[in-house]
């Protein structure tokens, strides 16, 4: 009996604990310090679903990791402030900066910052996957050896920017000044906008490789994917690639399958004002097979620079109206492998208002000139080729304008006086019908001149 009782207790303590046990996998705090925002992420265990909502301004001294289970941050309005250090992701931790059934209301807006002047206002290793929706900013941050938005090392570590903004995040020594992707680490860019970062070897994103092991990579290969957004506004002071620079021997990936690059430029050795490409690896995969680049400026190349790799550029992507100090407006290439497609149609230089009608050779000593668009002479060698040959510089521009056409004339014959009739007869006289009807006839087939 006694046996019995005890097995009966025990049963009844278990059918107890668990809902206590679903709960704590499954949590919500309302956060007003660092001290309580750090309670509800040192105690997630794999496995557990967390959401914190700010109800206060909060200001972190020191690292806050997370390394297991999913974190959703719900700003509400209210500002996360590093003042030393980052946000660590790390291990098999997501972090939600928002979601997506809270865009456009105040619940996901929410800004991070970094006033520590060294670190990335967010650090992200191991496999850990960062989310990011509309209604969030990551600002105003600057660092030496790290990117100031986003860093991303590891071989499954991966940022979703489904929305939001990357803002004024300075490097001012090394990478880029928005985001720095390595070790296999994957960035997937599907809208949002990235503006006003810059950097040493990129302005917005650098993409670097894939740190060796015994001779070889890790699996994988550091990824940037642009599906979709906006990169505005950004520089570069090294290297060259306002927007994005691959400078790297390692397998890396720069796909753009969409979205804008405008406004960016190279103020350092000025290669590539938004695009700046040398790869080396064989198994590097650099496309750019939809979206528009256009605004930006650099001294070689001022929208896509290639020093060396191997190139994909499709058919319909709108690279156009770039400016370059010395050559290629569009497009330059040292010593890469390109492959050029078609200009979409309904693109119009923005000097004349013209329509663009292809590629012409932009070349230092002969670039593309109209008198039409303010130039001296008349400079316009098209380029039909599909590969871009070593040391060639394009622009996306029209051949000869055509005259415009004269205004047609038309004469029409003044009518015939009018007789009154006949008083006899009530009509007019033979002669009289006669000369109407003619009268009708000119006017039924007016003749058209042109102007000579």
């Amino acid at each position: 009996m006694k046996k019995f009782l005890a097995m009966a207790l025990a049963l009844l303590m278990v059918a107890v604990m668990l809902p206590v046990m679903a709960a704590a996998a499954d949590a919500e705090y309302a956060i007003t310090d660092e001290a309580g925002l750090r309670a509800a992420v040192e105690a997630m265990k794999d496995g557990d679903n967390v959401t914190v909502r700010l109800k206060e301004d909060v200001t972190i001294n020191g690292y806050l990791k997370v390394s297991t289970g999913t974190l959703t941050i719900l700003g509400q309005r209210h500002t996360i402030t590093f003042s030393h250090h980052s946000l660590v992701l790390s291990g098999t931790a997501i972090l939600n900066l928002g979601t997506k059934e809270g865009e456009g209301t105040p619940e996901n807006e929410l800004i991070l910052t970094s006033i520590d002047d060294t670190s990335a206002v967010i650090n992200m290793d191991g496999s850990a996957v960062l989310n990011m929706y509309h209604g969030v900013e990551i600002r105003d941050s600057r660092a030496g050896g790290q990117a100031g938005g986003v860093q991303l090392i590891g071989d499954k570590t991966v940022f979703n920017m489904y929305g939001g903004v990357i803002d004024n995040c300075v490097n001012w020594a090394s990478v880029a000044g928005g985001v720095y992707i390595d070790g296999g680490a994957l960035f997937n860019m599907y809208d949002g906008v990235i503006r006003n970062c810059s950097g040493c070897k990129g302005g917005a994103v650098t993409v670097s490789g894939a740190a060796p092991i015994f001779g070889g990579y890790i699996s994988g290969s550091s990824g940037f994917h642009m599906y979709g957004g906006t990169i505005k506004d950004c520089h570069d002071k090294g290297y060259g690639g306002g927007a994005v620079c691959a400078y790297t021997a390692k397998p890396v990936s720069f796909i753009m399958d969409g979205g804008t690059i405008t406004g960016c430029s190279g103020d350092g050795n000025g290669y590539g004002g938004a695009v700046f490409i040398f790869t080396t690896h064989p198994d590097a995969v650099i496309e750019i097979n939809k979206g528009e680049i256009t605004g930006n400026t650099g001294v070689y190349g001022g929208g896509v620079f290639v020093y060396e790799g191997t190139v994909k550029i499709a058919d319909g992507v709108a690279l156009h109206n770039n400016t370059a100090t010395v050559e290629g407006d569009d497009l330059y290439n040292e010593s890469g492998s390109i492959t050029l497609g078609k200009l979409p149609t309904g693109l119009k230089l923005a000097a004349c208002g013209c329509d663009i009608d292809g590629w012409y050779h932009d070349e230092d000593g002969a670039r593309w000139s109209s008198k039409k668009c303010g130039g001296e002479a008349d400079q316009m060698e098209k380029y039909t080729e599909t590969t871009i040959t070593e040391g060639c510089a394009l622009k996306a521009a029209h051949g000869e304008a055509p005259a415009a056409e004269p205004p047609l004339i038309i004469i029409v014959p003044e009518a015939p006086e009018q007789e009154a009739p006949n008083p006899t007869t009530g009509s007019r006289d033979l002669a009289d019908v006669a000369a109407a009807m003619a009268a009708v006839s000119l006017l039924g087939a007016a003749a058209v001149i042109r102007k000579k």
